[in-house]
């Protein structure tokens, strides 16, 4: 049942601030106080909106917006475009190994699920022959899928295989695990070999399937992957969110010990 006025201004309160402006920027200050009140909240609970917050804190629209900014900025809060600012989740890490997305979500107790937004056969640009080794008259099978951790759209993948190994990949469900339903339908395990990752600007579509505003900031990998006979199987390249994923990069041991015995 939708709240009435009444009710939604005493659940306003929670979020009145609890310590007076202090000689700071005073949007540091509303962003101080919001982040407090944020530790008294689940993730997933809405903020006020901009013009509760506005006279909670007897402050501007524009210093509320710059508060709003610090806060996403730092990972405190997310925005969804039309709906609102919501408490964020706690970050998710994945570690840059064999591991799928699938068991990143599974070990921050999600559930992992897709949803198919294009699947094609078709030739393969020069890009994509070039990182499966492919010639170009070769027929690819491209997938396009947004990736999600529970109900939250994570990321969006883009993946691209050669036909000729998963000739009926396309008849397959997709909204689940690739690399279990490749080794589970193609006895095939996919390893990945290399990363290569940069800062990326969303586009408007990623931005639309992600719920967040339009060149927000995320984080895009290049991943290729092998069979068991290193035959190249899989290039994918996938666009993170940037208010709460991060990607976890460890150096083995004996690279550590190489480096401090070069020192």
């Amino acid at each position: 049942m939708p709240r009435t006025n009444g009710a939604a201004a005493r659940s306003h309160e929670a979020w009145r601030p609890t310590a007076p402006a202090n000689t700071s920027a005073k949007y540091e200050w509303v962003a101080t106080q919001l982040s407090e009140s944020i530790d008294r909240h689940q993730a997933g609970d809405r903020l006020p909106p901009e013009s509760a917050l506005c006279e909670l804190f007897g402050v501007s629209h524009m210093t509320v917006r710059r508060a709003i900014g610090l806060l996403t900025n730092s990972g405190r809060v997310v925005s969804v475009r039309g709906k609102g600012i919501y408490v964020a989740e706690a970050a998710v890490t994945k570690a840059m190994t064999n591991q799928s997305f699938a068991e990143t979500m599974r070990a921050h107790g999600r559930v992992p699920s897709a949803r198919l937004q294009r699947a094609e056969l078709r030739e393969p640009t020069a890009v994509e022959a070039e990182r499966l080794d492919l010639p170009r008259d070769a027929q690819v099978i491209h997938l396009q899928r947004i990736q999600f951790g529970d109900h939250l759209p994570m990321c969006v993948e883009y993946t691209t295989l050669p036909a000729a190994r998963f000739p009926t990949l396309l008849g397959h469900d997709l909204s689940g695990p690739l690399y279990e339903l490749v080794e589970s339908e193609f006895s095939t395990t996919i390893h990945p070999v290399s990363y290569r990752v940069r800062a990326h600007t969303l586009t408007e579509e990623e931005a639309t399937w992600l719920s967040l505003p339009t060149d927000s900031a995320a984080l895009r990998s290049q991943v290729v992957g092998v069979d068991g006979h290193g035959a190249t199987i899989e290039a994918t390249t996938t666009t993170y969110r940037g208010d709460i994923y991060e990607l976890y990069f460890e150096l083995g041991t004996s690279t550590v010990e190489t480096n401090i015995n070069r020192n």
